[in-house]
């Protein structure tokens, strides 16, 4: 599938090399970065993403994204954002939570290409899950009534000998290859949901319902720590049972994890035993 890209930010190379390179994956249009174009363009293009190429834009330009985001929401755009450590560092620092995505250079554009590809085939499949399930409701609420048998949800006690749901986990990591292996793990015994990045969980949570989040405590685009917060700071999800998933072995830096109160930590490569052990011991 061939995406609508919106370009802007300083760095031109950054831009000239999307048009160049990407015309079998992309439709590029550019876009200055003031925010009044960007959000015209938005109207009239209709961007899947919109890709931000930093280049010691002013503080002030970075600033004026939050407003960009919110018309990037209203019309379920992806805001991206391509540079160095520091410049996508500095970007966050002055536009928190704006960017769903961030690529760090150095990149090729092919790398670039992939890591957005998979962003926005995780982000549909996602969608299409939400969507599914929520027109299997409908069905079943719609042949309720035409059988004339009360909906469940207003059944004063649950069917005799029904058969208990799974319970339910959410692992969030930016590794696709490692989400794939934790499912597998799991799935036999527990319904398993899956998030690349924090952005994604935080989207899933505001619309489902988890028993568990497996979180990744390394993530270039929303860390562990970060994610942890914003899952206590909101009422619905603030007493969920947190477990950390990390590669650092290092004392110093666990106490930095632990001191975030999750319920624990596992140390990657996760060992399917010991991953099963903690979650049985947090939920059963």
């Amino acid at each position: 599938m061939k995406y609508n890209v919106l370009l802007t930010g300083f760095h031109q190379a950054s831009i000239d090399e999307m048009f160049k390179r990407t015309e079998d994956d992309f439709y590029c249009i550019y876009s200055s970065a003031r925010e009044l174009d960007l959000v015209r363009h938005i109207e009239l293009f209709h961007p899947d993403i919109i890709l931000m190429c930093l280049k010691s834009e002013p503080d002030t330009i970075i600033s004026s994204m939050v407003e960009v985001k919110k018309e990037c929401e209203k019309h379920n755009v992806v805001f991206a954002i391509l540079g160095n450590d520091r410049e996508c560092e500095n970007f966050k620092q002055h536009a928190r939570f704006v960017a769903d995505l961030a690529v760090v250079k150095p990149c090729s554009t092919a790398h670039l290409v992939e890591v957005v590809g998979e962003y926005m085939e995780e982000r549909e499949r996602i969608a299409a899950e939400v969507m599914e399930e929520e027109r299997q409701r409908l069905e079943r609420v719609r042949q309720d009534i035409q059988n004339g048998v009360i909906p469940p949800a207003v059944q004063q006690e649950p069917a005799e000998e029904a058969v208990p749901e799974k319970k339910h986990i959410l692992v969030v990591d930016d590794d696709a290859n490692m989400l794939k292996l934790i499912k597998h793990y799991l799935e036999d015994t527990y319904d398993v949901a899956t998030a690349l990045n924090g952005k994604l969980a935080a989207k899933f949570l505001s619309r489902k319902h988890t028993d568990l989040i497996l979180l990744d405590y390394e993530m270039p685009e929303g860390s562990g720590d970060d994610v942890l917060k914003a899952v206590r700071n909101f009422e619905r999800t603030k007493d969920l049972p947190v477990l950390f998933l990390t590669g650092v072995s290092d004392p110093k830096k666990i106490q930095k994890v632990m001191a975030f109160k999750p319920q624990g930590y596992l140390l990657k490569p996760i060992d399917q035993q010991k991953l099963l052990e903690a979650v049985r011991e947090q939920i059963g």
